[in-house]
């Protein structure tokens, strides 16, 4: 771009006049607009240097400052996208009654770690391993920032400069690049690989153990799944052969399903509850998957064991903080109630909904869409996602978009510049939108937004 060029670049009055940059004024400070409409012109001038042709057009300087103002805050979304536990979208929402307690909490002092019986300091944790180990049958239990920080936290505990035994089909990759061999590697564990990829045997684990040995773990593949020639070992057996050995048996459950409820494609699922009872020391899992309360990651076990992790320095700074506590809490006690699990607890919502039901849905939001030409109700598969239920495909309703004059790509841009942004799917040139994961309480959010395809 030439210096003559350059000077058509609009000015910051004209730029701050536009009708876009008052619509950014509803969502954002003014100066915080401000700081992103310099941060783009400045990015045109430096990109112009490398493209004489570059476009300084206000549109795509808007586009520009929109994007900038995007990335710097969290946002809520529509998610239209079929994916119940989406990792990239939050995974699971919180039940309302867990989001009040938060913010009941954080508006005000609490009694995080003060006794209000006995005037003296308590513990952060007492009333949720309360609840945890009522509702599974723990001995004991502990709660710290994500299920990477549990198995972190357990295996420096007590696996550092010692072998850990593990199937060489259960060496998984978590997402985002973490696998739990790092994990081990970071806590001074030793690796011990046993099996193959398909087959592993209670025999292959009891060849493996010498006396450098610490523990048994076993590791649920819940985002991914091996059909055909396999075989895993029984988790009874392995309890039983850590006993005789005198190991540790640790189990990463990863999703965390706490019980076996009435729900035909959670069946497969193995759940804490049954871990507990077949006598796994350490069970470890996440808070924000099949449980659908906030992140954290979860240890349940045997109460002289919970006691040495409490007491190793990394507990500490893995401890989850008071909005951490406060959503847990509040969503561990509608486990107590099923009728207000399945009712309150929006992933157990979404899981649960039957297609006649979505079908009401979508019919309503048709009704009220304004262009109705553009849109068409077709039939679908939703899934679980973040890394639980691999093989689950939950039937469900999917809503269409189709203009004439533009593509499925720039409809996916213009619903994620929306308020709130729909993020939806793109099949066969097609933008779809999966209603299951549109919360109930979005349809008129939703009915807004269509009505914006211009």
């Amino acid at each position: 771009m030439k210096e003559n060029q350059l000077r058509k670049l609009p000015s910051m009055e004209t730029i701050l006049s536009n009708p876009v940059v008052m619509e950014l004024y509803k969502q954002y400070p003014r100066n915080l607009v401000k700081e992103a409409i310099n941060d783009a012109l400045e990015k045109i001038r430096l990109e112009s240097k490398n493209n004489p042709e570059q476009d300084i057009s206000i549109q795509n300087i808007m586009n520009e400052v929109r994007q900038i103002l995007s990335k710097r805050k969290i946002r809520k979304v529509l998610n239209g996208t079929g994916v119940l536990l989406h990792t990239n979208l939050g995974r699971s929402p919180l039940p309302m009654i867990s989001c009040i307690k938060v913010l009941e909490v954080m508006s005000s002092y609490s009694n995080l770690e003060y006794n209000l019986f006995s005037g003296e300091r308590g513990s952060r944790l007492e009333n949720i391993e309360y609840l945890i180990t009522k509702l599974t049958g723990g001995e004991s239990a502990f709660v710290v920032n994500n299920n990477a920080g549990a198995v972190l936290l357990v295996l420096s505990t007590f696996c550092r400069d010692k072998e850990v035994i593990v199937s060489r089909g259960e060496l998984v990759e978590i997402g985002g690049s973490f696998r739990v061999p790092d994990i081990m590697l970071q806590s001074g564990a030793k690796l011990v690989e046993v099996g193959t990829t398909n087959i592993t045997r209670i025999s292959d684990y009891a060849k493996a153990i010498n006396e450098n040995t610490s523990s048994l773990l076993k590791v649920h593949p819940s985002n991914f799944s091996i059909k055909g020639y396999t075989q895993q070992v029984d988790l009874k057996e392995l309890v039983s052969l850590g006993r005789d050995k005198n190991l540790i048996t640790i189990e990463d459950l990863g999703s965390g399903l706490l019980k076996n409820y009435p729900i035909e494609f959670l069946k497969p699922e193995p759940t804490v509850e049954d871990s507990i009872k077949a006598g796994v020391d350490l069970v470890l899992f996440s808070g924000d998957k099949l449980l659908g309360g906030p992140q954290c990651g979860i240890i349940i076990g045997k109460n002289h064991l919970i006691k040495i992790i409490k007491q190793h320095p990394l507990s500490r700074a893995l401890r989850i903080d008071k909005m951490t506590v406060a959503a847990l809490e509040a969503v561990l006690e509608i486990y107590f109630d099923e009728n207000r699990l399945f009712s309150e607890s929006p992933l157990f919502r979404m899981l649960l909904m039957d297609v006649s039901e979505l079908r009401k849905r979508a019919r309503y939001i048709l009704r009220k869409v304004i262009n109705k030409e553009y849109f068409k109700i077709i039939e679908g598969v939703s899934t679980t996602g973040g890394g639980s239920l691999p093989d689950c495909a939950i039937p469900t309703l999917l809503i269409t978009v189709k203009k004439e004059g533009k593509t499925a790509e720039e409809l996916s841009i213009y619903f994620r510049n929306t308020n709130p942004p729909l993020i939806g799917t793109i099949n066969n040139d097609t933008f779809t939108i999966d209603l299951r994961t549109i919360l109930e309480i979005q349809d008129e959010e939703l009915i807004t937004s269509l009505n914006k395809v211009l």
